[in-house]
């Protein structure tokens, strides 16, 4: 749930129904929002305020409340049980330090839940041992300099005399309409079914969320290239293989002119700035499974799913993949163009199963994210429930 434009881990809500599971004695399902979760029988009533943990979320291992998890390493997923799927995790009130919350509030930062974050593309480090190692190469690889290395009293003064400054890698604000990528899941809003306003839908492709902004504002050109979070520069800040120096943000922008195609439309339309966001997926070009390759694309691909010009702010879908097709940016496969929801959360939720459309790909499709037409800024995602039992691998 996004709750004050931050992703909300763990939230107080309410159990809206409980229903029994055939052929099981001691467990039942909850519905929470739009999330069906497996609890015991007896331990929840209608009515109940609860705290509902996400899926994709990790869980404090010290906490004793969730001792129970220990055997899954502490982390919420999608799992199956007894042929029901339960998504999520219901816990009592008592797991917090307080009682006295109301619906809809943000515990995540109280209960220390963090979110899963993939391990089958090394992790965006920036440590201080990776950094003083890319900026003192020969150094670097020095047995003395290795050596010293291991005593602590040596690694702080190495930082603190040899280490370069960080540059300024916080999320650009500046921009007006771009903003951190992360759709609300529908099972969130459950409400939004009673909408029937058309929408635009395309394929939701599993990789890693990039951000490109061309800025013309001042006299010299400024460039922004984004993970989810971070800013990533040529020389550091790296997403990292073996070798140290594989980063697949710069890698995409290179295969497909990114910064080309933004000059481009800057000059065309007239702009200040204009800014790209979409979705990295593939394998990178040192050989590193973006999430694994689930669509199994074999190569680095990058689809494009917002086009934000600083006069209008987000595109509307199809008239961004159109422009984007002007100067061969892949964009994400659009299966609807004037979709109306239907009118109950099972017919939907089934919905989202199926092949991916991405040309290349092979199996499940991730799910489909919905823009309202009339408003491209309203969007939320509808992730597929087999996709996630197939390949949660967290």
């Amino acid at each position: 749930m996004i709750v004050n434009d931050k992703r909300a881990l763990a939230h107080i809500e309410e159990i809206m129904s409980l229903s029994p599971i055939e052929g099981a004695d001691r467990i039942e399902v909850a519905q929470v929002l739009g999330w069906k979760v497996v609890v015991k029988k007896g331990e929840f009533q209608v009515g109940d305020k609860i705290v509902y943990i996400e899926i994709d979320s990790r869980v404090p291992a010290d906490n004793p409340h969730f001792s129970f998890l220990q055997d899954r390493k502490y982390k919420v997923k999608t799992i199956k049980l007894r042929g029901q799927i339960s998504q999520g995790l219901i816990v009592p009130l008592d797991v917090l330090p307080r009682a006295n919350y109301n619906i809809g509030d943000d515990v995540t930062d109280i209960l220390g839940v963090t979110k899963i974050e993939d391990v089958s593309l090394k992790k965006e480090i920036d440590t201080k041992e990776v950094r003083l190692q890319q900026s003192h190469k020969k150094l670097a690889k020095r047995k003395w300099f290795k050596y010293m290395m291991r005593f602590s009293w040596f690694r702080e003064l190495a930082y603190k005399f040899l280490l370069p400054k960080k540059k300024k890698s916080g999320w650009p604000t500046q921009f007006a309409g771009v903003k951190i990528t992360d759709e609300e899941r529908v099972e969130n809003m459950p409400w939004v079914l009673n909408d029937k306003r058309p929408f635009v839908v395309s394929c939701k492709i599993d990789g890693t969320s990039t951000t490109v902004i061309v800025d013309h504002t001042k006299r010299k050109e400024e460039v922004y290239v984004y993970s989810r979070h971070v800013r990533q520069f040529r020389d550091s800040q790296n997403f990292h293989d073996s070798t140290g120096t594989d980063n697949v943000y710069w890698q995409v922008v290179d295969k497909y002119n990114l910064l080309d195609f933004l000059r481009a439309v800057i000059d065309k339309y007239n702009l200040k700035w204009a800014a790209i966001q979409g979705e990295t997926a593939g394998v990178s070009n040192g050989g590193a499974k973006i999430q694994g390759d689930p669509h199994k694309f074999g190569e680095l691909r990058f689809f494009g799913f917002n086009l934000i010009f600083s006069d209008r702010g987000r595109l509307d879908s199809v008239e961004a993949a159109e422009i984007a097709k002007e100067y061969n940016v892949e964009w994400v496969p659009i299966v609807e163009e004037n979709f109306i929801l239907p009118d109950t959360m099972e017919e939907f939720k089934a919905q989202a199963d199926g092949l991916c459309e991405a040309p290349g790909a092979s199996g499940l499709r991730e799910g489909y994210v919905y823009r309202l037409r009339e408003d491209p800024n309203f969007s939320f995602k509808n992730i597929s429930q087999k996709y996630l039992l197939k390949n949660d691998s967290y």
